[in-house]
């Protein structure tokens, strides 16, 4: 799954014509599920794909989240819940948008903001339908309560029974939270995208895998490259690297070498250990970047390496892994 939130210049300006080129890659590929969400650019990244495709989806999958809506900055007032972190540089936010637009997300959880989120994002993406709806961030107490009993999840159901999506999901970065939704509304959501949450870095929610598993909820494991540390990036979870990670990532990389594989190698095939994955994300803004996430495909790991791995403390002691004696892992 190509993960647009670059399209929508998170940490740095994009132009449309470089989107248009990767997008136009990632289906050279044969790539054909596309995610996006009105946070990605405050609406910037579904308005280039409704652009760039025209709202021409046959024989392609979109997913979009919800509980944004997009306003002019000029329209917000304070009862607005305008979202803080959203614009870059002096403001410290993560998308860099001002030469676009000057518009910015509000968060709204509830019934009729769902409905309204969803309204805005299918008008940008020209289309009448998508095949997954993602609650996007709900993950603090104030959010879940309106997510909760203020109808914002009610509204998804609806939305489906609707024909607006085909399936609802979560799309967020606590599994605690995530763990809480499917516990209070369970056998209701079809997908969860787990977000930076089962990866080199940080795999302890294996409660939340299980809980999944029991409900038959499928995962779309997002994050895999622990916000591009596990490439040589300066991110992580959109902040500074602690001390912590960087020892988690030395330690991986000396077992990439002992093993003559690539640590982005490993980020891909550790991403797909749990049965339940059916998909795994990937973001980026340039075609290059597509060439080289999908040449990880289609190799195999030794096994012996997750147990290795495992004895290091790096993979928590509850993850099952496949046998040692088998050999390779895919």
């Amino acid at each position: 799954m190509l993960g647009c939130s670059g399209f929508g210049c998170l940490y740095k300006e994009v132009e449309e014509e470089q989107c248009k080129a990767t997008i136009e890659r990632a289906l050279g590929h044969g790539i054909k599920y596309l995610d996006t969400a009105p946070w990605y650019g405050g609406g910037l990244s579904e308005t280039r794909l409704g652009n760039i495709l025209g709202g021409k989806w046959d024989g392609l999958m979109l997913s979009t989240k919800c509980g944004r809506i997009i306003k002019p900055k000029d329209q917000i007032t304070a009862a607005d819940n305008e979202e803080k972190g959203y614009l870059g540089g002096d403001d410290g936010g993560q998308f860099f948008t001002s030469k676009f637009h000057n518009n910015a997300p509000c968060w709204d959880y509830t019934g009729a903001g769902i409905r309204e989120s969803v309204r805005q994002s299918l008008e940008r993406l020209k289309t009448d339908q998508i095949q997954d709806l993602r609650l996007h961030d709900a993950e603090n107490e104030e959010r879940f309560k309106q997510a909760t009993d203020g109808g914002g999840v009610d509204a998804m159901v609806a939305l489906k029974k609707e024909g607006k999506t085909k399936e609802i999901s979560l799309g967020l970065n606590d599994d605690k939270y995530i763990l809480r939704y499917l516990q209070k509304y369970p056998n209701t959501f079809d997908t969860v995208m787990l977000a930076g949450c089962f990866n080199l870095i940080d795999n302890d929610s294996v409660d939340l895998l299980l809980e999944c598993q029991k409900q038959g909820v499928r995962i779309t494991n997002v994050g895999i490259f622990a916000s591009g540390i596990l490439w040589g990036g300066e991110h992580y979870k959109y902040g500074g690297i602690p001390d912590e990670v960087k020892e988690k990532v030395t330690k991986w990389k000396a077992l990439a070498e002992k093993y003559k594989l690539s640590l982005p190698q490993l980020a891909f095939n550790f991403a797909f250990l749990p049965d339940i994955v059916d998909y795994v994300a990937f973001g980026t803004s340039r075609p290059d970047g597509v060439d080289g996430n999908v040449e990880l495909a289609g190799k195999s790991v030794p096994a012996q390496l997750w147990h290795d791995a495992k004895a290091q403390g790096l993979i928590n002691e509850k993850v099952p892994l496949p046998p040692a004696t088998d050999g390779y892992a895919s």
